[in-house]
């Protein structure tokens, strides 16, 4: 046990500390002064002053007690818009708020802890979304992307993520799935990937051959009839 506030080696309290058990300085720290009251038969204002200065020592830039950490953000709290171009409120829970498609493509604010817990929480918003340079919509569906991260407050996150859903509006100008071999997954994976809310964009797409890249290969001689009979 090395000095603490005035007790020395000499100090019969030091050796009433090391004999309980409280050997070390973080003890004393995370001991509460009832707990060394009783103990070592001292007055609760001189086991807080010791509790202090054992705080002091251990941890030079502060100590918090579990009192005075910072309890997890309650995200039902926070206001938060239903509806957004397309995408619908799923879940408003203490620790996640989220939005998803028809598809079940979702936005979502999470809460995240910073390193070490001595720091506020930040707030991130999360997509499940088409993974870039993917092209297959079915292999998407477990693909989480970070929008963006490190935000201070909910409500800095409620906001981006309602803008985020407000420029990436899940609204078509036509029915994309009247072609052959396009779900409506792999409708909104076109519109999420490639902005693509008609036919005539379609339609450009599969002439890049990028939409013969999405689709299954058994539907790829039926969609080409299709594409020449209704654009060519």
């Amino acid at each position: 046990m090395s000095n603490i506030d005035g007790l020395t080696s000499s100090s019969d309290l030091r050796h009433k500390l090391e004999d309980y058990g409280f050997d070390d300085p973080m003890k004393v720290a995370v001991a509460s002064p009832g707990e060394l009251s009783n103990t070592l038969g001292i007055g609760e204002s001189q086991a807080e002053r010791l509790i202090e200065a054992a705080r002091e020592q251990t941890t030079p830039v502060g100590f918090k007690s579990g009192t005075e950490v910072e309890s997890p953000p309650d995200l039902t709290e926070a206001d938060v818009v239903d509806e957004v171009e397309g995408w619908n409120i799923r879940r408003h829970t203490p620790d996640r708020i989220s939005w998803t498609s028809s598809s079940d493509y979702s936005v979502v604010i999470k809460a995240v802890p910073t390193r070490g817990g001595d720091q506020p929480r930040t707030y991130e918003v999360r997509g499940i979304l088409p993974p870039a340079g993917e092209h297959n919509p079915q292999q998407s569906k477990k693909e989480e992307r970070v929008l963006k991260a490190e935000m201070d407050t909910v409500e800095e996150a409620v906001g981006y993520a309602v803008g985020w859903m407000e420029t990436h509006p899940v609204e078509f100008e036509q029915d994309l799935t009247e072609f052959t071999g396009v779900s409506e997954r792999t409708a909104e994976y076109l519109l999420l990937e490639h902005e693509t809310k008609n036919h005539q964009q379609l339609y450009e797409l599969w002439k890049e051959s990028t939409l013969e890249a999405v689709i299954g290969k058994q539907w790829h001689d039926e969609l080409e009839e299709e594409m020449k009979r209704k654009f060519e």
